[in-house]
């Protein structure tokens, strides 16, 4: 009796292991994706496009959240926004915040059984298993294949305010303010405000894009008492885009916006496609940001060809 009771209870709980494995194996080919060596790997095309289009539904201050939520813990978007070092828009691996939410901080992500490694203006594949370095990465006969990343300059037009630093891209702008104005004379000081726009126009293998973004900044003093850009959240920070690009040879133009409460960095991807090249002609944007009550609410218009 007591050794068809205990393969009673060893069936039961076999059947229930059994069953939470099903359940397990069920959830994880809903996300359409695992996190294989510290990278995101898709099933599959179809489920690379899934994700991706998810993501678009969502607000960028959602995406952490989201990595979490999916396992994903050193994503390149992490790496490049989450830091008190702020890094040009020129020199960003992937300017685009939901595109890099799914690649690790290397660069790194795989479609099906292909691994893709992005630099700074190369894309490399290769098969999963392929065995790699630094100096085998780029020899078409150790296996792997590289692609040019085709990323735009977006040169700026006069904006409407004279006190903007332009980068050497000219796709960062920033501009100053205070309590009572914006666009005053820039400056390094303690307490002072800026707001960096930028856009982008760049195309990979699997995913292009083009968008523009605002990020709130403000001067302060570290532990050691070195002067540096902090993010500072604000009240309201909002954007739109309209954007005239060519995707594979066709012409096409689209209106984007997005908005955002109490955050410091926002986008607006305007247009994105899969599997092909976008070739940005213009994109006009305007943008509206209230740090908190006691400023006012400023508006800033401008154009990137």
């Amino acid at each position: 009796m007591r050794k068809l009771l205990f393969y009673g209870i060893f069936v039961a709980l076999l059947v229930a292991c059994h069953k939470e494995e099903n359940e397990e194996a069920v959830s994880k080919s809903e996300d359409g994706f695992t996190i294989e060596n510290n990278y995101v790997r898709f099933y599959s095309k179809e489920s690379f496009i899934k994700t991706m289009s998810a993501l678009h539904k969502l607000s960028t201050s959602e995406l952490p959240k989201w990595e979490k939520e999916h396992g994903i813990q050193n994503s390149l978007r992490s790496k490049q926004w989450d830091t008190t070092k702020t890094i040009d828009v020129e020199n960003m691996l992937v300017q685009d915040m939901r595109f890099a939410s799914v690649i690790n901080e290397d660069g790194v992500y795989a479609i099906g059984d292909s691994i893709h490694k992005i630099t700074q203006d190369k894309e490399y594949v290769y098969r999963i298993g392929t065995s790699v370095s630094s100096t085998t990465l780029g020899r078409s006969s150790s296996g792997v294949r590289v692609f040019l990343i085709k990323k735009q300059i977006l040169n700026l037009d006069a904006p409407l305010d004279n006190n903007v630093i332009k980068t050497r891209s000219m796709a960062d702008q920033y501009v100053y303010y205070d309590r009572t104005q914006m666009g005053i004379p820039p400056s390094s000081a303690k307490g002072t405000r800026r707001v960096r726009f930028y856009a982008w126009s760049t195309s990979y293998i699997a995913y292009c894009s083009n968008g523009i973004g605002m990020h709130s900044q403000f001067r302060t003093k570290n532990f050691w008492g070195q002067l540096y850009w902090k993010d500072s959240p604000m009240a309201y920070m909002g954007m739109s885009g309209y954007a005239w690009y060519l995707y594979n040879g066709f012409d096409k133009q689209k209106y984007s916006y997005d908005s955002d409460t109490n955050e410091y960095n926002e986008q607006c991807t305007i247009a994105y496609e899969f599997a092909g090249t976008i070739y940005t002609y213009r994109i006009n944007a305007a943008f509206g940001f209230q740090l908190n009550s006691e400023y006012p609410f400023y508006y800033y218009n401008t154009i990137w060809n």
